[in-house]
């Protein structure tokens, strides 16, 4: 009898755990909280500084688009985008990243395709994310292959 209860506690709690597991729970939009690189000798550095900026937008259709950036990216002294000085230049794209296509959800794993980005090495590359917890208002996931090299792990806020 003991371990019917087992077995029918393990089904009901398992099946909670899995919810996580889904696309339809991360719809919506996040506000970057942390997102740290986790380098191979455990050394962490935040990716876009102590206070990162940026947000991640993931619609029940699939498609999602995710903008990443430092506070503060410096302005542009001439105020046109399309005359900024090559160190201008250097700066903002230094501390920025926008990527955006389709994504799936399939066993603690987002799927991102991305199509386009401010980073052209990833267009047409899916990127795989390790979703490690999601919640009402958070979503944290792991980024193995960090654009920056060893391991990125990311944490969102649920905008309200």
């Amino acid at each position: 009898m003991k371990w019917l209860l087992c077995a029918a506690l393990a089904l009901a709690f398992g099946g909670m755990e899995a919810k996580a597991q889904e696309a339809k729970d991360i719809v919506g939009a996040w506000a970057q909280v942390a997102n740290v690189n986790i380098s191979a000798d455990g050394a962490k550095m935040d990716a876009f500084g102590p206070n990162p900026k940026g947000q991640a937008l993931f619609d029940a259709n699939g498609r999602y688009a995710i903008i990443l950036h430092r506070d503060g990216l410096p302005k542009v002294a001439a105020n046109n985008r399309m005359k900024a000085t090559p160190e201008e230049n250097a700066a903002i794209l230094g501390g920025l990243v926008a990527f955006y296509g389709s994504y799936t959800v399939k066993d603690k794993i987002i799927v991102l395709k991305i199509e386009g980005s401010t980073f052209p090495n990833w267009v047409g590359t899916e990127h795989r994310r390790l979703i490690r917890s999601v919640t009402g208002d958070e979503l944290a996931f792991g980024n193995e292959g960090g654009a920056a090299g060893g391991r990125n792990e990311v944490t969102f806020r649920r905008i309200k």
